[in-house]
């Protein structure tokens, strides 16, 4: 549940992503199966916030009969009553949906995150592994997807689709998308592969696992790792077989992808998300792109208009930086990697489900899919997109961007690049800590610079196998550490004088 009594979507939603008339009987039921207070505290919480419509009309003359007086739970002032009674960060159906949320703390003011990256179940279900949404005092890093009509333009060739989320496309020119005779003419929107998008014929668990990986491949994100700490919480989910790869291909020969793995690392204290995306294609020339949408127009400096005017249209920017602000919410994205990279600003009223229909933004001939979209207030309707994607083409690209969200004000940039010394290393540096990216090879070792900055306590590193035994050394400072069982190492670190060269290797 967000700070905003409401869920967050993850598919074909209505209107009861508020929480009424359906879910306090739900959750009345289990509790008086398994007489958890917990789950009667957020009975209590769903009538303070819904009174009598907290059961729909039909049901009410049943409450007495579900509703279990004898199941005490705790009563208080919003999700506040929870603090203490459940973890700031949780994942569901691991191995299978692959569900996360975290928050900075369970008042109104906090941080939300959510986070997905599992396989498909069902005909409403979205292609959206790598997903996620950011929420603090407003959706500020939003789910653009809206539901009305099941066979619609906008359904098919935007909501459903991986270019309406915050995940990863990769263009490959004229890629065929025809899983039924609903999808003509065909749109290639990048984005991945789309199995079951009009009608499920799944009859039971094991069907579905008989589909998985052969017949209607239902293969998507696959979870590697997740960790959480009182000071972070780390994911890392491989994606690739979300797309189509050389493996299976339902867009033609030969797959557009052969590596997609997304990282996130929120750092609690510092209230930021790190997102580190390594994304490796058939051919050099499919276009990478790294998306993030928004209620409102993003701030972003240096724009040059492509296609439209500035409040309706393709803009792009060399910029590294981008601000947006909903409501009292801001939320500052500072692009880390690629250097070379430009970020395009598309939206406006005939730009807001724009997609570029055959693949290919060398000419930005796509269209808007309004058609059977819907502007109902339950949705976060995003006006605005954000496309991160390198200048130069090759086959592989690393993204490291970072996500700052806060309230009534907007936060001064306090992320920047770290100073590689190796080729196997990237990373950020934050007025608080430093976050290196290990890309595992033949070579033992990486080495970085650690500037002096007072407040830099906390290294985090990312990438190497778990219970790999670590040193570090930083002029007369040495540590030997071990990385966790999920992958993660956190190295406290003393004071530093001078600015000085590091040098981590493991074995």
């Amino acid at each position: 549940t967000r700070p905003d009594n409401r869920i967050e979507g993850l598919g074909d939603e209505g209107s009861r992503v508020d929480l009424k008339d359906e879910t306090r009987r739900v959750i009345d039921l289990l509790a008086q199966a398994t007489r958890d207070p917990i789950l009667s505290s957020y009975s209590h919480y769903l009538q303070k916030l819904h009174g009598t419509e907290s059961y729909y009309r039909d049901y009410r003359s049943f409450f007495k009969l579900i509703n279990d007086p004898s199941v005490t739970g705790l009563q208080g002032k919003g999700l506040q009553v929870f603090k203490g009674l459940l973890p700031n960060a949780e994942l569901f159906g691991k191995n299978y949906l692959n569900l996360a949320y975290i928050r900075s703390g369970w008042s109104e003011d906090d941080t939300f995150i959510s986070f997905k990256a599992g396989n498909i179940f069902t005909h409403h279900g979205h292609y959206d592994a790598g997903h996620f949404t950011i929420f603090k005092g407003a959706p500020l890093a939003i789910n653009s997807s809206v539901y009305k009509d099941f066979t619609g333009a906008n359904r098919l060739n935007y909501s459903i689709r991986s270019i309406a989320k915050n995940t990863l496309l990769i263009l490959r020119p004229n890629e065929q998308v025809k899983p039924n005779r609903f999808f003509s003419p065909n749109i290639a929107d990048g984005g991945q592969r789309i199995t079951m998008p009009t009608g499920s014929a799944i009859q039971s668990t094991t069907h579905w696992l008989e589909n998985l990986n052969q017949g209607l491949y239902l293969k998507g994100g696959r979870l590697s790792q997740y960790d959480h700490q009182v000071d972070y919480t780390y994911i890392n989910a491989d994606l690739t077989d979300a797309y189509n790869t050389p493996q299976h291909d339902e867009g033609g020969s030969g797959g557009k992808v052969t590596k997609v793995v997304r990282k996130l690392l929120y750092l609690r204290d510092e209230d930021r998300l790190i997102v580190n995306d390594v994304v490796k294609t058939v051919r050099p020339e499919y276009v990478k792109k790294w998306l993030l949408h928004t209620v409102n127009r993003p701030n972003i400096a240096n724009l040059r208009l492509l296609q439209g005017n500035s409040a309706n249209g393709i803009l792009e920017s060399q910029a590294n930086q981008v601000r947006i602000e909903n409501g009292r919410g801001h939320l500052l994205i500072d692009r880390i990697y690629p250097i070379d990279g430009v970020i395009r600003l598309v939206g406006g009223p005939d730009y807001q489900y724009y997609v570029e229909s055959d693949g290919d933004d060398t000419e930005l001939n796509g269209e808007n899919f309004s058609q059977g979209a819907s502007d109902k207030p339950w949705f976060d309707v995003g006006n605005w997109r954000i496309e991160i994607q390198p200048r130069l083409l090759q086959q592989e690209d690393e993204f490291i961007v970072a996500l700052s969200p806060s309230l009534n004000q907007p936060r001064l940039s306090q992320v920047n690049s770290m100073t590689a010394l190796t080729s196997n290393a990237k990373g950020v540096i934050t007025d608080q800590s430093m976050v290196v990216f290990i890309n595992r090879g033949v070579e033992k070792e990486a080495r970085f610079m650690i500037p002096v900055r007072t407040k830099v306590s906390k290294l985090f590193v990312v990438g190497l196998s778990e219970l790999e035994k670590v040193e570090l050394r930083i002029g007369n400072q040495h540590f030997t550490e071990t990385v966790n069982i999920n992958g993660m190492l956190q190295i406290n670190l003393n004071v530093l004088q001078k600015a000085s060269e590091a040098k981590l290797s493991w074995f």
